[in-house]
């Protein structure tokens, strides 16, 4: 129902279904449903807690769908791009994250007592530079292709 009302929007509306397959006891099989839902990119970590790991399952995934996108998600640093596109994966996704520098610098108080402090802060911003090195090892394993 998601992929037909996508397609009522824009006809050509990429699907993406988001690591559910990497629950499944058999993440190749799970994919073979996916076309027919109007799915037709899966981001997965090959039932691994990393895609790096799961290159393997992510190999297989792929030459059992050469229709389908699979898109490499969970845990991916810039240095495994060029191994997870090897590995049959057609798009990487990866958060590029880095802790933040804490608020505390910038004169924050914690509100509340949940435990939170101003030496504790822990959010996470996207880093520019994990964005770039990830740019730059993309162009370079499609530059070898």
């Amino acid at each position: 129902a998601l992929a037909g009302a996508a397609r009522d929007t824009d006809p050509a509306a990429q699907v993406t279904l988001h690591r559910a397959v990497d629950q499944a006891s058999d993440p190749v099989a799970a994919l073979a449903a996916l076309p027919g839902l109007g799915i037709t990119r899966v981001l997965t970590s090959g039932g691994t807690p990393t895609a790096i790991e799961g290159s393997a399952v992510l190999a297989a995934m792929a030459a059992a769908n050469p229709g389908l996108d699979v898109a490499a998600g969970g845990g991916v640093r810039p240095d495994d791009i060029a191994g997870l596109l090897a590995a049959g994966a057609r798009s990487v996704h990866l958060s590029a994250k880095s802790r933040a520098t804490p608020r505390r610098a910038a004169g924050w108080v914690p509100l509340g007592a949940g435990g939170t402090s101003a030496d504790d802060d822990t959010h996470f911003v996207t880093d520019g530079t994990v964005v770039a090195a990830a740019r730059r090892a993309l162009d370079a394993a499609v530059a070898t292709e």
